[in-house]
């Protein structure tokens, strides 16, 4: 579904990504893990279009789109659900999640939620009228997550999802991100959970200073003593 090959992204004169190849198939989990700074948020920026490559090329679904500004990779079934959730704070719930359709032109009119997202995340039918503001980190992370699915993407990519959230909050989260592939969504994460996420994910890559350092299925990566670690942050018990 998703092909990244030899990725190259500058911030000016810095080079934060260099040579990366990644592949994403149809209907896994896959995670970009490593260490604060290793560029995991600039790999999906530019998948999205948020920061084009300076080389490389990013082929989905067949179709190159490096190069296309962001709302042409929309289009295509692309979504990104960035880091922070980014609602919009005077917004309503509602309108929130309107905005995911932006992209389907003529769905926003509507305005009328799918049924299938209100069985998904119950907690949307509540708060409807309630405002981005008023959200706590865990609603907020549902409803930024409802508003990324809510066009139907053909790969979602998701930047920190669970940062900031209480324990039980995370929990809830990956059990719905299980949910969401035996439905078939294909996940694209970076996830500062590493240990959480690599025990869900089919695939993961690990990156330092920009360079891929490892990469395997998720069991294989977190029973590599090396890696847990150095990159990880925890030890195998």
């Amino acid at each position: 579904m998703l092909e990244v090959s030899q990725l190259n992204v500058q911030y000016g004169e810095v080079r934060v990504l260099e040579n990366l190849n990644l592949t994403v198939d149809k209907g896994n989990i896959v995670a970009i893990t490593g260490t604060n700074g290793s560029g995991k948020t600039s790999v999906l920026n530019a998948i999205a279009g948020i920061h084009p490559p300076s080389s490389g090329s990013i082929i989905f679904s067949n179709e190159k789109i490096h190069g296309l500004p962001t709302h042409q990779i929309v289009g295509k079934g692309l979504v990104l659900v960035p880091e922070g959730r980014q609602l919009f704070p005077t917004l309503t719930v509602q309108e929130n999640l309107m905005a995911g359709l932006h992209s389907k032109g003529g769905l926003l009119l509507k305005n009328k939620l799918p049924q299938d997202l209100l069985k998904r995340f119950p907690i949307i039918k509540n708060r409807l009228n309630t405002s981005g503001a008023s959200l706590s980190g865990g609603q907020a992370q549902l409803i930024a997550l409802a508003r990324g699915l809510i066009s139907k993407p053909k790969l979602l990519l998701l930047d920190e999802p669970t940062l900031g959230l209480a324990p039980i909050a995370v929990k809830e989260f990956f059990d719905l991100i299980l949910k969401l592939r035996e439905e078939g969504q294909t996940i694209l994460m970076v996830e500062q959970n590493l240990k959480q996420t690599l025990e869900i994910a089919d695939y993961g890559y690990v990156l330092e200073s920009g360079k891929l350092v490892m990469q395997g299925s998720g069991n294989a990566l977190l029973k590599n003593s090396g890696l847990v670690e150095n990159y990880l942050g925890f030890k195998n018990t």
